[in-house]
């Protein structure tokens, strides 16, 4: 191969690279979180306290242009946990000289949902050619720990008494003497009891060392265990809190428990809030027409909005799901754990004259029982002409002697309901025969399921003349349930013409 040319085909590709992550400048701001750790190229392994529902930034210093790139080696760890890596750049040291081969910053954001409670999980991170198997020439590792300290909220702290007052949502510590320097420590004796708790939170377990001279050993102090009860705690009798004194797995030295009483007060506040939260919305909808529900909410947490009385809507035969979708926000490109709009349209049928059901909605993991947030509407239906021509109709129609005519009737087939004439042989007794009946759909959008239509029906006049014609008669009704107690019906009076 010619010297030259290899040369210079990697001069080429070198300065390629360099102009690739120079794009990055536009990032020059990113990472620039308060909260957040700053590694340097050998690595190292530092800690960070992170709190609910906040995010932070990892900035690991390195260079692309040398072929070695951080990278998150237990990504799928971290997914499986409460924390969320929401974007990863490369943003490169100011470079006044425009010399190529400048180092910089791979910036790794990340948010935290849930902290309290939870085994938060370290980020492990890498320094390594994506080509190459051996050992990486740097790692770093960043130890998460959770702040659970609640603003403008005191801390109950434990007297020493057997019996202990708790308020809903507002953290509390147990704080107990003792010496770890003799080998003792205080463990929470009902720990997989608290854990399988829904009703109680261990938020952390500390260690403070007494004041002391400087140089002084054998100094004790106060362990600390800090709890939280939620709202379904109110009404609910809590666990104990049994603590022991001992030395690794040995029998305690000493125990001592708290019961736990619920501040009434406390729980009313709290159910007031909540019975606010949860009022119930009004929307008014047309029969035989579609309406929609928007929801804010962000998948990416691994939160969706669920239809809570899906079976509830289907058995009524009124109001019917038709389509549910997640329209993400607008964001700047290659922005990763946005949120957006959950849409569900439904469509209203059969509706005239009767009660229609709410719609429940739950924000959720769909792993879990329990919604962090509910939304629930109440279902109103206009008064308008499309309801009042369906309701207990009586309609006058005229038509010739051997003439035919039709009469058409709004319904939706997909509900199960069906228009059905009553009177079929009483009709054709003087001469009104039914020649055909159909449904016929509305046009719909592509794909679109549950749309509405018309039930058509054919009738012709045979030599009627001088014979007292009856009304034709229909209801509304599931062919199939003969206890169905239909709520509609529609009646035609003939008028006959040329006789």
């Amino acid at each position: 191969m010619n010297c030259k040319l290899y040369i210079s085909t990697l001069a080429i590709l070198f300065i390629a690279g360099v102009n690739a992550f120079k794009l990055s400048d536009i990032f020059s701001g990113f990472g620039k979180n308060s909260n957040s750790v700053d590694v340097p190229q050998k690595g190292g392994n530092f800690e960070l306290e992170v709190s609910a529902n906040s995010e932070f930034t990892i900035n690991l210093a390195g260079n692309p242009t040398t072929g070695y790139q951080w990278y998150l080696d237990n990504e799928t760890e971290v997914e499986a946990t409460t924390v969320v890596l929401v974007g990863q750049n490369y943003a490169q040291k100011k470079n006044s000289q425009k010399m190529v081969g400048a180092g910089g910053n791979f910036v790794f954001n990340f948010k935290v949902n849930k902290v309290c409670g939870q085994e938060l999980p370290k980020l492990s991170f890498v320094y390594k050619r994506a080509w190459e198997t051996d050992a990486p020439i740097a790692t770093s590792e960043i130890t998460l720990k959770a702040n659970c300290e609640k603003k403008q909220q005191q801390l109950i702290e434990a007297d020493g008494s057997s019996d202990l007052t708790v308020k809903v949502d507002q953290p509390f510590e147990i704080k107990i003497a003792g010496n770890p320097t003799t080998g003792y420590s205080w463990n929470l004796q009902n720990l997989d009891e608290i854990k399988a708790s829904p009703l109680i939170d261990l938020l952390g377990n500390n260690y403070k060392i007494n004041e002391h001279r400087k140089g002084m050993v054998g100094v004790g102090g106060t362990f600390i265990f800090t709890f939280s009860v939620n709202s379904e705690a109110c009404g609910q009798e809590l666990p104990k809190l049994v603590f022991g004194y001992q030395r690794g797995d040995q029998a305690p030295a000493r125990t001592t428990s708290y019961t736990l009483k619920l501040d009434e007060e406390s729980c009313a506040a709290n159910n007031a809030a909540a019975d606010e939260s949860v009022a119930p919305k009004s929307i008014e909808v047309n029969n035989d027409e579609i309406f929609k529900v928007e929801l804010s909410g962000n998948p990416t947490t691994g939160y969706s909005w669920i239809l809570e009385n899906a079976e509830e809507l289907a058995s009524s035969g009124i109001i019917e799901k038709v389509n549910e979708d997640f329209i993400e926000a607008e964001h700047e490109e290659g922005m990763v754990g946005v949120g957006g709009t959950f849409v569900f349209e439904f469509i209203v049928s059969n509706a005239c004259g009767k009660q229609l059901p709410n719609l429940v909605f739950g924000y959720k993991r769909p792993w879990e029982s329990q919604s962090v947030e509910k939304a629930e509407y109440t279902l109103t239906l206009k008064d308008d002409a499309n309801c009042a021509e369906n309701v207990d109709e009586i309609k006058e129609i005229k038509v010739k002697n051997n003439d035919s005519f039709t009469i058409e009737i709004d319904g939706n087939i997909t509900t199960g309901y069906k228009w059905s004439l009553t009177n079929e042989e009483e009709l054709a007794a003087v001469g009104i025969e039914k020649v055909n009946e159909e449904y016929i759909e509305k046009k719909h959008l592509f794909g679109l399921l549950g749309s509405g239509g018309k039930f058509v029906f054919t009738f012709k006049v045979n030599d009627a003349c001088g014979k007292e014609l009856p009304k034709i008669k229909f209801v509304h009704k599931q062919p199939w349930n003969e206890e169905d107690q239909y709520t509609e019906k529609a009646e035609y009076t003939i008028v006959l013409k040329g006789c």
